[in-house]
């Protein structure tokens, strides 16, 4: 066995089409692989299977064969593994010389092997197809210098299919190894193979990425743009944000607010506060539409109640009474002989009645008027009249007082109420 150092990997493959009669080679450079791995190698003019000992860089992202949907394709690697005991993989038919290893030309898409065990050097034979025909003994028999029987007619004038071509690609063999292949839309390269990338020409505007597809591509728009191509400003201002009144000015991936009087927040939807800030003194501020006013209490007034109503004027006391103002209130300081909140009520002095004596009593401002029966005078008609002063009783009469009345005691000899008649006389 040679060392792995030293291997060199170079298989030209043959692709064929059904469509034409022609054939295409392939070349797998060569590599260094990962200790511990499997992969071709040619050794003594024959390809095999080999288990790397050293580590010699990485044959994670290089190229090698596969089956795919049944034809014979080129893969990348796109991890490094172990190959699996029973599983398939591509072999080589060998009919070459100068250490270059063909992979033989088999109708029907390719040779495949199965891997019967792992070893660090597997040589395998050439199936030509999942029946198991075996071509090893023909490899050992011909000592690997003749084209054997089973490989001898090339694809070209078998008419097979170019294996390789992709994507829907129709391909026309032209002659002996040369062929034309008519992409379908999104393709281009000798095979096909190659995704136009629609991004190229930068189609997506302001910001916005490209995602090449097949044959198409999609923008992915920043915030604010909208369109195949992000070339469309979204208007912020279309759903009407702005409310009770607001302007709205369409920005990108915004807008901008004008303010109705009376209103802020980020849609125009908060009534500013006008009572923040503000003392209503004696009162209590309600907030409006860009306004406030403020409710005073009894006894205040003005726009901020901070001034007292004077409830003295006009002044409501009557009756010569002085007004004396207060908070929400006033008093009347009444004259005499009246009385009541605004002193409009006389004072009754004849109650209770001063007047004796059966007297009539008569109201009047702060006073009131006795009307004395016969007999009696005074304020209160307290006072019994002396009916005897001046004494009407004449010629050495004694006057006796009585109530609106008096006696006269006659001397002998008189007689009379007055005692002014001579007694027997008539007159």
């Amino acid at each position: 066995m040679v060392s792995t150092t030293s291997l060199v990997v170079l298989a030209i493959a043959m692709q064929c089409a059904a469509a034409g009669k022609s054939c295409m080679r392939l070349a797998l450079r060569k590599r260094r692989f990962i200790h511990g791995s499997y992969t071709w190698a040619v050794w003594g003019g024959e390809g095999v299977i080999v288990r790397i000992r050293e580590n010699r860089g990485l044959i994670q992202g290089s190229y090698t064969w596969a089956v795919c949907g049944g034809e014979g394709v080129i893969v990348r690697i796109r991890e490094n593994r172990d190959l699996i005991q029973g599983s398939y993989t591509w072999a080589v038919c060998v009919w070459g010389g100068g250490g270059i290893v063909y992979l033989g030309c088999v109708c029907g898409g390719g040779v495949i092997v199965r891997i019967r065990e792992n070893r660090g050097i597997v040589y395998l034979g050439c199936f030509v197809d999942n029946n198991d025909r075996i071509l090893l003994p023909w490899i050992e028999k011909n000592n690997y210098g003749n084209t054997p029987d089973t490989c001898t007619k090339r694809c070209f004038d078998m008419g097979y299919r170019l294996a390789g071509t992709q994507n829907g690609a129709t391909c026309t063999n032209i002659d002996r190894g040369v062929y034309s292949c008519k992409c379908t839309a999104g393709w281009t390269g000798t095979n096909c193979d190659i995704n136009i990338n629609e991004c190229a020409n930068s189609p997506c505007k302001n910001g916005a990425a490209c995602v090449d597809g097949i044959n198409s591509y999609s923008c992915k728009c920043v915030a604010g743009w909208t369109g195949t191509n992000c070339d469309q400003n979204i208007d912020e201002c279309a759903p009407k944000p702005c409310q009770n009144g607001g302007a709205c000015s369409d920005l990108v991936n915004g807008y901008t607010r004008k303010f109705a009087a009376g209103f802020n927040g980020n849609n125009c939807e908060t009534n500013i506060n006008e009572c923040l800030g503000v003392s209503c003194n004696y009162g209590t501020c309600v907030d409006g539409i860009n306004s406030y006013t403020c409710r005073c209490e009894a006894g205040w007034q003005g726009p901020v109640c901070n001034v007292e109503i004077n409830e003295c004027s006009p002044n409501p006391c009557m009756n010569g009474a002085t007004c004396i103002d207060g908070i929400n209130a006033y008093a009347c300081n009444c004259v005499a002989g009246w009385n009541g909140k605004n002193c409009d009520q006389n004072i009754n002095e004849c109650s209770p009645n001063l007047c004796q004596n059966g007297a009539t009593c008569i109201d009047g401002i702060n006073a009131y008027t006795c009307n004395c029966v016969a007999g009696w005078n005074g304020k209160n008609c307290d006072q019994n009249i002396n009916e005897c002063s001046p004494n009407p009783c004449q010629n050495g009469a004694t006057c006796t007082d009585g109530i609106n009345d008096y006696t006269c005691n006659c001397v002998a000899g008189w007689n009379g109420k007055n005692c002014d008649q001579i007694r027997g006389r008539v007159k």
